[in-house]
């Protein structure tokens, strides 16, 4: 356990539970009236891996895997640069031995204008 804090009494982080979460989960590409053309500006997310209240993503293995979406990663964050379908997900997954994987899913949909 973790301790979280001491003095008179000690308190104890009794969840050691591990989470993950993106700082986006969906994004509009805006387009044209027929699907092209997008803008692919601010087409992003970052997976931070928590343990506690501590950010230990640097310590996970991140993995993604795209459907009908053309992108990159570059450490923790992946960038959008090319929508191929009417929408599209990206699913990450975070390993660290001794740990469950921790997955989550960005998705990305075409924004006509």
């Amino acid at each position: 356990m973790k301790v979280i804090a001491t003095g008179q009494f000690t308190v104890y982080l009794v969840s050691d539970e591990v989470t993950a979460r993106l700082s986006s989960y969906i994004h509009g590409v805006p387009t044209d009236a027929n699907g092209e053309n997008g803008d692919y500006a601010g087409a992003s997310t970052t997976l931070t891996v928590i343990d506690g209240s501590t950010d230990v993503t640097s310590k996970w293995n991140i993995t993604y895997e795209e459907s009908s979406v053309v992108g990159f990663l570059s450490g923790a964050t992946y960038t959008v640069t090319n929508l191929l379908a009417e929408s599209a997900v990206v699913t990450f997954r975070a390993k660290r031995e001794g740990y469950s994987d921790v997955i989550k899913e960005f998705k990305v949909i075409n924004s006509r204008q």
